[in-house]
């Protein structure tokens, strides 16, 4: 297990400390209203893309804040392959230039550019999504150009090495053109063959970001939890590479619960599926964060640019929750030790303990247990395993107790425990 000897980089341990993130999907399959590309098949013409309302990306951030969400990704190439940014990418010993982008569309702004410096001004951090196995342009799938695919409009002719130059130069636009990263994704990984240039380019452009799918790219590794319906495994360990982690491996590489706000899992618009409501959200939260994961929410803009009304909305009123319900402890403490108590005073109605772990000193937890005092004496409350960053513990029942205990009962060295509270089910 990991001991005193152990600090983690910090850049991952402070995405760990954002916990909350959202994923924009605006790009040419909102205008189709597809859920995005799938196959070497030719995508959409760039003459449909055209949003039409102005500031579209100052009320994303608007969101964002509403939301408590502390980063945010943008998808400025989805499989497609249509960039939302004035790429500069280009092929000239072939003659090729990459024209399916925004400046080929008759929205001719840089949606990358106004996303960065919208986000930044709200304090949230920004990131990008770009998917390196997939790019219906040119005829890739599964990372490998496929050239027995006919080429339709819009789509170009290149061979396996000219993709993936193109690759390189899109991920270094990205990566030197817009100031720090909180995140990079690399949706569906990357090929083995871009792998060194890849780590390379990463390393020397955004040693700080932390990547989504890029073990073995850079320390700060993201991992996917499993599923994209809000709800990690638990246990769910910040150490290891499968979905619910390893606490024995000695790769720090934390998950991300990836997941939507639109119902059936629909990550483009689509006005027709409805939203999923606050009573499914605050189980996602407890899914998500309150398993040591990240919770990564999707954004879904209207074919103009905008955020629904009814998906604003939502966002805050989940917002709110979040804030009215964990924004302040019935009682609180911290310390080391395998155990430690919260004393409320007086008989306190409490249904949720919320324990984090001081991960700069590694993920020490591997099983606990809460009781509650109650008219004089302990009784247990609820069990449990992985800590990690959050542990929020929602009991069957509340209790009205004096004290609130929780006790360690496994662990790899001595629990360093910066937060333990109780809370009160009434704003929950």
């Amino acid at each position: 297990g990991l001991g005193q000897d152990w600090t983690g980089a910090l850049a991952i341990l402070d995405y760990q400390a954002m916990e909350i993130g959202v994923i924009i999907h605006f790009n040419i399959g909102t205008s189709a209203g597809i859920q995005g590309c799938s196959g070497p098949g030719a995508p959409p013409m760039a003459s449909i893309f055209n949003p039409t309302a102005t500031n579209f990306t100052a009320q994303w951030a608007q969101s964002m804040v509403d939301l408590g969400a502390k980063y945010a990704v943008y998808v400025a190439k989805h499989a497609c392959g249509f960039a939302t940014w004035p790429t500069k990418a280009a092929l000239p010993d072939i003659g090729l230039v990459y024209n399916y982008s925004v400046q080929y569309s008759p929205y001719k702004g840089n949606i990358v550019a106004d996303f960065v410096r919208d986000v930044r001004a709200r304090g949230v951090q920004p990131g990008f999504y770009y998917s390196a196995v997939t790019n219906s342009y040119m005829r890739v799938d599964g990372g490998t150009v496929h050239t027995d695919v006919p080429v339709r409009p819009p789509q170009v002719n290149v061979t396996q090495e000219q993709y993936e130059q193109i690759v390189i130069q899109q991920l270094g636009e990205l990566w030197s053109s817009y100031g720090d990263l909180a995140e990079v994704w690399f949706d569906g990984g990357y090929q083995s063959s871009l792998k060194a240039n890849l780590t390379a380019l990463f390393n020397t452009l955004q040693p700080n970001a932390c990547a989504f799918g890029g073990y073995g790219v850079t320390p700060n590794s993201v991992r996917w939890c499993g599923t994209e319906a809000g709800q990690a495994d638990y246990p769910n360990w910040s150490t290891g590479t499968s979905s619910a982690g390893d606490p024995d491996s000695p790769d720090w590489n934390p998950a991300e619960v990836d997941t939507t706000l639109q119902n059936n899992d629909q990550w483009f618009y689509n006005p027709s599926v409805g939203l999923r409501t606050l009573d499914v959200l605050k189980s996602v939260y407890h899914g998500s964060v309150g398993r040591n994961g990240n919770l990564l929410l999707d954004f879904a803009p209207q074919p103009n640019g905008l955020l629904p009304d009814d998906a604003v909305a939502r966002y805050k009123e989940f917002g709110d929750w979040i804030r009215a319900c964990y924004g302040s402890a019935a009682g609180s403490t911290s310390g080391q030790g395998t155990v430690l108590i919260v004393s409320l005073g007086a008989p306190t109605m409490v249904d949720r303990a919320v324990i984090q772990e001081d991960q700069a000193q590694g993920e020490r937890v591997r099983a606990y247990t809460l009781d509650a005092y109650v008219n004089g004496a302990w009784q247990q409350v609820s069990t449990g395993s992985s800590v990690g960053h959050k542990r929020i513990d929602v009991w069957s029942h509340a209790v009205a107790a004096t004290q609130v205990r929780v006790t360690f009962t496994q662990s790899v060295d001595l629990p360093v425990i910066s937060f333990f509270g109780v809370y009160d089910p009434i704003s929950c």
